[in-house]
């Protein structure tokens, strides 16, 4: 029989929850939203997580039934989109659970990760497509379209006649809709296993220099982070099968593949900072230096004529540890970032 949770846990779970739902309504702090969530597991369990995403979550439904009232129509569409804007969120939070179930506790770290973003995309496709069984949906996200179409369509008439013509094609809502689920359906899961990894990644380090050293989860080190080589088989496997999509369209297929490959490619990308980091640690030099390289980094991806140089280089890098040993050996019964 489970202890009931204490006026202290209680506190906890409804500011870390708070904490969840204004990162989740701020913008581009949507990213950071289950970082909360992930630094009251590592202080308080599996009970308390669950706990906290359940409360996260109702606060964003009364903040949208707020909206739905006040600031709508309140007629169907405007529920439909509005429960179709909480669908990414649910699944999100669906994910960050699954990854920290005890049930799953002695699967890698990656391959926990991995898990939680295809739940959370599992649930993400269910839902979308029951909404698509209602007509006034697809019919609303046409509208979307069809408003943005216009804006756009009337920026071309202030360019030249032969530049708007060529593009006023491009901007036409079904085509532009058609493109917008296509782009969606190859990287929605990659995106949100990056959403995961954050948070699983920044929530456990910020834990673990808050509390006690009794109460502190184990910190993952990046420096410790290694794939194993069957990682090489889905990425060859993804890239094929992009590929073969480009000779015979096989849209489902190539959008698995998308996100498949992405995600394996982050991961070396991931191990190709974690030999820089070796080396650096290894060496002895001062952080401040890895720090001007990751600054440095986060720079240069932002810039459109060397970000693709990045893109390519620090993945492979990591890659070519399956043939080059630029560490020492490793424990197999490890996990990915060196934890037993």
């Amino acid at each position: 029989m489970q202890r009931t949770p204490s006026r202290g846990e209680i506190l906890e779970i409804i500011i870390f929850a708070i904490a969840s739902f204004l990162l989740g309504n701020l913008g581009t702090w949507v990213f950071f939203f289950l970082v909360p969530l992930q630094m009251i597991y590592a202080r308080r369990g599996q009970r308390a997580l669950i706990l906290c995403a359940a409360t996260s979550f109702g606060l964003l439904l009364l903040f949208s039934a707020y909206e739905f009232i006040f600031k709508s129509s309140r007629d169907a569409v405007s529920a439909l989109l509005m429960a179709a804007s909480l669908v990414p969120s649910f699944s999100l939070l669906a994910g960050i659970v699954i990854l920290n179930l005890a049930a799953i506790g002695r699967l890698r770290a990656t391959v926990k990760l991995i898990l939680g973003s295809l739940v959370s995309g599992l649930c993400t496709l269910i839902l979308y497509l029951g909404a698509m069984l209602f007509a006034e949906f697809p019919n609303a996200i046409l509208a979307i379209f069809t408003d943005f179409s216009n804006l756009l369509q009337d920026l071309l008439t202030r360019l030249d006649a032969e530049t708007a013509s060529s593009l006023s094609a491009l901007f036409e809502p079904a085509a532009m809709m058609k493109v917008f689920i296509e782009y969606s359906l190859r990287t929605y899961i990659f995106l949100y296993f990056l959403i995961i990894a954050i948070a699983w990644f920044i929530g456990g380090a910020i834990a673990s220099r808050m509390y006690s050293p009794e109460q502190r989860a184990e910190r993952p080190r990046l420096s410790a982070f290694r794939l194993e080589s069957r990682f090489l088989w889905p990425l060859i496997a993804a890239g094929a099968l992009i590929l073969l999509d480009r000779l015979v369209p096989i849209t489902i297929v190539s959008a698995m593949a998308w996100n498949a490959g992405l995600i394996v490619w982050f991961l070396f990308g991931m191990q190709g900072l974690a030999i820089i980091k070796f080396i650096f640690e290894k060496h002895r030099l001062p952080r401040i230096l890895w720090t001007l390289v990751v600054v440095g980094i986060c720079m240069l991806l932002l810039r459109a004529d060397l970000n693709i140089v990045l893109i390519i280089a620090i993945p492979a890098f990591g890659v070519s540890e399956n043939w080059i040993r630029y560490r020492i050996p490793w424990d197999p019964k490890a996990d990915d970032f060196g934890k037993e």
